[in-house]
């Protein structure tokens, strides 16, 4: 995980066609390797998806407290929810494009590999997982949605620990999709400026083991809120009522004010859409723009889709940390600022509050109008 808030810097994205032939656009492919899909289809063995293999490899790093509550509550007192849009699809169009040449499905193929629960039926069964176990698929809230889903589930008492976050992988669906919609960027994204032309695809994986007692990490979720805009199916209200109403919301659950928090992580696609309305929203609910920073840390990872809110949650927690002289995530982009945006005190490269930060708010929002914001605070 990111610890010091200076180390950030930019990474250039791959401009590449691989995705989309003779179309090349700016994208984030994720450092991880996997195994080459296309040669796993032809096993015999259950086809786990490079979605499955890059998540199973994001809870690796907090193996041994899984195992240890594994023992202290018991394998079926331990919940997994996972976030995902693309889950196995990659693999699925290989699968297809093997029969519509040979005529037969390769050896390993399962056409529910596309399904959005697919991912957390595989992990459940590698993990030695027992406990409630399921898939959610809200787009670029779905890793969000699974860490709510977990609180809640603490809540009530149905389970001791969750393991929750979301993942998702590059591949032709939804780079070609994004292109078809025009809201993809050929160059890197640009949230936030007078000059931005849309997102840059990106791919990842972040989870975390949630329970209701202290853990290691001096951060908890303290607040969650979540609206449906019911405005259009890939547009966002452009109001921003939904929105601010999640914002809102989310620090009433958590017993704040507006004035309590600290850093925003913005949604931030670098859509002309998408920064107008959170701009908006944002600057009506924090009026007070000496009181924090925000930042949009998509130009520092790509937009990840499912995986973006547990990737942001990650970067929020990793804030909250020992951080006393409180840096900030750095928003990149040319800094040319939009004049029709509400302005925000956008964190430039090597900002800092000067004091230990001890709020973070972060927002996701999503096709069908979807909005989610979630609240960590320090201990």
């Amino acid at each position: 995980m990111w610890r010091n808030a200076t180390a950030i810097e930019r990474a250039a994205p791959s401009i590449t066609d691989a995705y989309s032939p003779g179309r090349p656009t700016a994208l984030y492919p994720a450092s991880y390797s996997a195994p080459d899909h296309s040669g796993a289809l032809e096993q015999s063995a259950p086809l786990l998806t490079r979605t499955v293999r890059m998540a199973a490899d994001a809870i690796s790093t907090f193996q041994p407290d899984l195992e240890r509550a594994k023992s202290r509550f018991g394998p079926n007192r331990i919940g997994l929810l996972v976030g995902t849009t693309v889950s196995g699809i990659p693999e699925c169009a290989d699968g297809w494009a093997v029969r519509l040449r040979t005529g037969d499905f390769p050896q390993a193929f399962r056409v529910e590999i596309q399904a959005p629960g697919d991912p957390a039926l595989s992990l459940r069964r590698d993990l030695g997982i027992d406990g409630i176990t399921y898939g959610i698929s809200t787009a670029c809230t779905s890793s969000g949605h699974a860490l709510v889903s977990a609180a809640r589930l603490l809540r009530l008492g149905l389970c001791d620990a969750v393991v929750a976050g979301g993942v998702d992988v590059l591949c032709a669906f939804t780079v070609t999709g994004f292109q078809a919609l025009e809201a993809s960027s050929p160059l890197p994204t640009l949230p936030s400026s007078l000059n931005r032309r849309g997102i840059n695809l990106g791919e990842g994986a972040a989870f975390f083991l949630l329970s209701r007692e202290p853990g290691e990490l001096p951060v908890h979720l303290a607040g969650y809120a979540a609206t449906s805009d019911a405005h259009h199916i890939s547009s966002p209200d452009p109001s921003g009522v939904g929105a601010e109403g999640a914002m809102r919301d989310a620090l009433s659950r958590a017993g704040l004010t507006p004035g309590d928090v600290d850093y925003i992580n913005l949604h931030g696609t670098g859509t002309r859409q998408n920064d107008a309305m959170e701009h908006h929203a944002v600057a009506r609910v924090f009026t007070d723009p000496t009181r924090y920073r925000a930042s949009s840390t998509k130009a520092l990872t790509g937009h990840t889709l499912g995986a973006a809110s547990a990737i942001e949650a990650a970067l929020c927690v990793a804030t909250l940390r020992d951080n006393p002289d409180g840096h900030i995530p750095p928003h990149h982009y040319d800094g040319v600022d939009d004049p029709e945006l509400s302005p925000l005190p956008l964190a430039r490269p090597g900002d800092a509050l000067g004091r230990q930060p001890h709020v973070a708010l972060s927002n996701s929002f999503a096709f069908g109008g979807s909005n989610l914001s979630l609240v960590f605070v320090r201990s």
